[in-house]
């Protein structure tokens, strides 16, 4: 490849991500905490790290999500007035570097450079999964997805790329717990992984030890996970919320309905009552789908993209539905793997395409891809960011840096604290839906109180600052401190914020 050639590929790479991320770069000019995120740093701050790595989190063990909560909260001077950029930094980073690895997977699968380009405006230019790369806690999934293309792209015969799959496929999980799939995924891509061997039989051997690899990695996190008793915690959950053909259901929507309408910045329509059509327009795209790929012979595309949308969406839909079937394909999380999937069935397209029509594969048709996308999807991934938004929090976070303070002068210990003071509801995290308070922030305090359990709400109250007691219970506070001199616990509504705006 000549240097101007060359030169006219890195310009087109540079201009690629530029116009995937910029769309989504409001989150860090206006960077919030969000729902997950405040159990994450109540956890990060009253609990060791090796606690935190070991707890289950919403049914999922995922230490490695855990850590990046360790680093991110260390890297924002522990901090909770700066948590909200360095924790949107990070989400922000994970989306680059998944969909720096999902271009790489691309193009070492034998996809070229425009395709590679193609599928990563593709999958990265989507509102769809917004809910991904908005905040921190949300982006263990975009962690997951990384360390699963990386198993499908890296399988292969040779001892490197076995233990580079199984790596990639043990890691996967320990961000969320539909990681798991990196080990379908890698095996997918270690028994159709280009290979030059000398006779049928040892081809075989290759092949499924290729194969096999990536799922020895699974198993190996899910050895660990038995280990640490997670299976107790798994096992609560499906008794809970279990409903196979409601899953079944939307999946097939979410496939044949939702998945194609949204890539071009359509709106789906979320609300219509399920029924067996959607069923048979997913069968549809996926009887579609195997036949380009017996035509083409791109098997390890087809069935890859198979993994993670028919995975992606099987890991989820059955297990999370809750009354609402418009809820749960309204939930972008859920969309990330087999979005990815079906990028991966268009990559297959594509491929297709660039042999036939050697013209398509120039310089060019990536940018060109994200600008089209920039137009179709600009409008609503901006309206979404700005659900995300909420103007009071940065009060509310000083506010829980005063009142901590206030603890440590005044000799009052965290447990007091909390049980003194009634639960602050806001338009970022709502205790009934989280199980917690915005005051589960705090940190520890004194190891041991000096103030009688009666008297520290109204010590608290009255030494709190107004604009601090305002933050927190709105008005101008004082009819908080006049409850607490009353003895009650009613003297404000305990809401702040009127809640995000933007999209539904």
């Amino acid at each position: 490849m000549g240097v101007g050639r060359g030169r006219r590929w890195a310009v087109a790479v540079v201009v690629v991500g530029v116009l995937v991320l910029a769309p989504f770069a409001r989150r860090l000019v206006r960077p919030t905490l969000f729902g997950d995120d405040v159990v994450r740093i109540a956890q990060i701050r009253n609990e060791s790290l090796g606690e935190v790595l070991r707890r289950p989190f919403n049914e999922h063990l995922a230490p490695g999500h855990g850590l990046l909560t360790w680093v991110a909260w260390e890297l924002c001077g522990r901090r909770l007035v700066a948590a909200p950029w360095t924790f949107a930094v990070s989400a922000w980073l994970s989306y680059g570097v998944m969909l720096g690895v999902l271009g790489w997977a691309v193009w070492r699968r034998g996809g070229g450079r425009a395709v590679a380009l193609g599928v990563v405006a593709w999958a990265g230019l989507s509102w769809l999964t917004i809910e991904v790369m908005a905040y921190h806690s949300g982006s263990g999934f975009v962690w997951a997805l990384a360390a699963t293309v990386g198993a499908w792209a890296l399988a292969g015969p040779s001892w490197r790329a076995r233990v580079g799959a199984m790596v990639c496929a043990a890691v996967a999980p320990t961000f969320s717990a539909i990681g798991v799939l990196a080990g379908p995924a890698g095996a997918v891509g270690g028994w159709w992984a280009d290979e030059s061997v000398g006779s049928e039989r040892v081809a075989g051997r290759r092949r499924a030890g290729a194969a096999l690899a990536p799922l020895a990695g699974t198993l190996m996190y899910l050895a660990v996970a038995v280990a640490a008793h997670h299976g107790l915690t798994v096992a609560r959950g499906l008794e809970r919320r279990v409903d196979l053909g409601v899953g079944l259901l939307a999946a097939g929507r979410a496939v044949a309905r939702v998945l194609p309408w949204a890539a071009v910045g359509g709106r789906p329509a979320w609300s219509a009552p399920l029924g067996w059509a959607d069923a048979v327009g997913g069968a549809v795209v996926v009887g579609v789908v195997l036949a380009v790929a017996w035509r083409t012979r791109q098997w390890a595309w087809a069935f890859a993209g198979l993994v993670l949308t028919g995975g992606g969406y099987g890991l989820t839909y059955p297990f999370r539905y809750e009354g609402s079937s418009e809820w749960l394909l309204r939930v972008d999380r859920y969309h990330l793997f087999p979005q990815v999937g079906f990028a991966l069935w268009v990559a297959m397209l594509g491929r297709w395409a660039v042999r036939r029509w050697p013209g398509l594969g120039g310089a060019w048709s990536g940018p060109l891809v994200a600008a089209v996308l920039v137009v179709l999807q600009g409008r609503q991934i901006d309206q979404r960011l700005r659900f995300y938004e909420f103007a009071e929090q940065g009060r509310v976070l000083a506010a829980l840096e005063e009142l901590e303070a206030v603890c440590r002068v005044e000799g009052i210990t965290r447990t007091q604290a909390l049980a003194a003071l009634e639960p602050i509801r806001t338009s970022w995290l709502h205790p009934e839906r989280h199980g917690t308070t915005v005051l589960a922030m705090l940190g520890p305090t004194v190891p041991k109180s000096r103030v009688p359990d009666g008297a520290v709400r109204e010590r608290l109250l009255e030494t709190l600052s107004g604009p601090a007691r305002e933050a927190l219970w709105g008005g101008d506070g004082r009819d908080a401190v006049r409850a607490a001199r009353g003895g009650s616990r009613g003297g404000g509504s305990g809401w702040v914020g009127g809640g995000g705006s933007g999209a539904d």
